[in-house]
């Protein structure tokens, strides 16, 4: 476990330098989290990733989160965060489904459930990056395979309606996730 600000202290200065969220405090809260100085910004000291303290469709006033998270689809996710780093310049990008895993599991461990780190946060499926990646081959004899050109060589057109989603309240992953089904989103940036 790493010692709270004697090594971590120039990498948290530098991550925080590189994403923008203002300097970390010497001590902001029990390990492995710690808030940014204007406290837009959860650093997981750990898993090495620096997360926006609020849902896409709010931000972060200073006290508290403004707006209201929104649900939008797969493409609108991917679009959201995109536009936010370009925008601020920093490398904001959707989470692995492994990375929101670790999130419910460190968020189940806090007595509010992480409701301070993360207000007004929805305790539900989010989206994810990773992508659905295991396809079953065509059968070329299938007569419904040639009549929609699809071979054993072609990728299976199931692969691009689905992507990833991990249930916040729970851990729980699933792949088979509609791209067009409207989620929360949360932004991470990975610490270099």
């Amino acid at each position: 476990m790493p010692r709270p600000n004697s090594t971590l202290r120039p990498r948290s200065l530098a991550l925080a330098a590189l994403i923008g969220c203002g300097a970390l405090p010497s001590v902001a809260g029990p390990p492995p989290w710690q808030l940014s100085d204007d406290g837009g910004c959860v650093q997981d000291v750990a898993a090495r990733l620096v997360w926006r303290r609020c849902a896409v469709g709010a931000d972060w006033d200073g006290h508290a989160c403004v707006g209201s998270p929104q649900a939008l689809d797969h493409p609108q996710a991917q679009q959201a965060a995109a536009a936010r780093a370009q925008a601020e310049g920093r490398p904001w990008r959707l989470p692995h489904s492994a990375e929101l895993k670790h999130l419910a599991q460190q968020l189940q461990q806090h007595p509010d459930g992480g409701a301070a780190w993360f207000p007004g946060a929805p305790r539900q499926w989010h989206w994810s990056g990773s992508v659905s990646i295991q396809q079953a081959a065509a059968n070329p004899y299938r007569y419904g395979n040639i009549a929609q050109g699809s071979d054993a060589v072609a990728s299976s057109p199931i692969a691009f309606l689905h992507a990833w989603a991990v249930n916040l309240s729970t851990g729980e992953a699933r792949g088979g996730v509609l791209k067009r089904t409207a989620l929360p989103v949360r932004l991470v940036a990975s610490q270099p």
